[in-house]
């Protein structure tokens, strides 16, 4: 059954508030007020509480200009709470403040020494003895806990590169190794991650596809596959250049030219000058016309470096 939307005290318009209640909101107030103070008397208190005794200095002011100091002000219960201690102390006989010798531990009650206790004394000690170790540990490349680490290898026994670390290098890129196979792999590979290559040879890492010399074996055959199909583009625009059968001995001096050739332009003895063809500066190649002189060359791009060589093979072949 719905509640009415009128008070069932005063019969005014209840607030959205208490629209589920049977009284608006001020007959509610007045009837709470009336259950405290019915609950008072039955315990045998006054009606209403009385008004708290201001004691600093700035509930005095207020408590003298007229206005409310009820609530809690806690300054006022600190000091309301040092009388009540001081008035329990005067009840047993003892003095109104504590006379208790500076010279002991107020906790402990133990003699102090530099200021505290033995115990609290050999604390610091500890801690800043402690503390000098960590920085002296730091100084000296270890961890700043605990006993230190041996200098040599936990697996192999051999010296470690970094002290601080627990294996070498070899034993620790071979756990990384392992723990990338059994436990990283598996999580984000579809496929299976084995360190055994297609061919049966162990590979080098799970994260490599193929041992070190199927890896070779792809990468040569996909030289040779792009050269093949650069030669046969090159076909259809312009007749490839053939090398030239030479001897081994020329062989051998033509290593040699090409050799101190580099060597000298490294060292900056020799610098790199435009074609002397089309003066361009990109893909220069240095052409010898005498092996015997390593340092006569023509400076050639790539395209007429090509053609030169097209144009040689021509000659000797008329």
């Amino acid at each position: 059954m719905a509640r009415s939307i009128y008070c069932s005290k005063c019969k005014k318009e209840k607030e959205d508030a208490v629209k589920t209640e049977s009284y608006c909101k001020a007959c509610k107030s007045e009837r709470m007020k009336k259950a405290a103070i019915k609950k008072r008397l039955a315990q045998g208190l006054t009606a209403t509480r009385e008004v708290r005794k201001a004691r600093c200095d700035v509930c005095i002011v207020k408590q003298e200009a007229g206005e409310d100091i009820r609530g809690r002000c806690r300054k006022c219960h600190s000091m309301t709470q040092h009388e009540r201690v001081v008035a329990q102390r005067l009840a047993e006989g003892k003095q109104a403040e504590s006379t208790r010798s500076t010279a002991h531990c107020l906790k402990c009650g133990k003699l102090k020494v530099n200021g505290r206790c033995m115990p609290c004394n050999n604390k610091v000690k500890a801690t800043n003895k402690a503390e000098k170790r960590r920085m002296l540990r730091e100084t000296q490349g270890k961890r700043a806990w605990g006993s230190g680490r041996q200098l040599t290898c936990y697996t192999c026994g051999k010296k470690k590169e970094n002290p601080a670390a627990s294996w070498c290098d070899a034993c620790n890129a071979e756990y990384h190794k392992k723990h990338w196979a059994t436990v990283i792999a598996p999580r984000i590979n579809q496929r299976e991650i084995t360190l055994i290559c297609e061919c049966g040879k162990e590979k080098a890492s799970t994260r490599r596809l193929y041992c070190d010399d199927c890896l070779l074996f792809r990468k040569r055959k996909a030289t040779r596959e792009a050269a093949q199909r650069r030669r046969n583009k090159e076909k259809s625009n312009k007749p490839i250049v053939v090398q030239l059968t030479l001897s081994e001995e020329d062989k051998a001096m033509r290593i040699a030219a090409r050799n101190y050739l580099q060597c000298m332009l490294k060292k900056g003895l020799v610098k790199r000058q435009d074609c002397e063809v089309c003066g361009s500066k990109e893909n220069i190649e240095g052409h010898h016309d005498d092996y015997t002189k390593p340092l006569d060359v023509r400076w050639l791009c790539k395209t007429h470096h090509v053609g030169h060589h097209f144009n040689e093979k021509n000659k000797e072949q008329t």
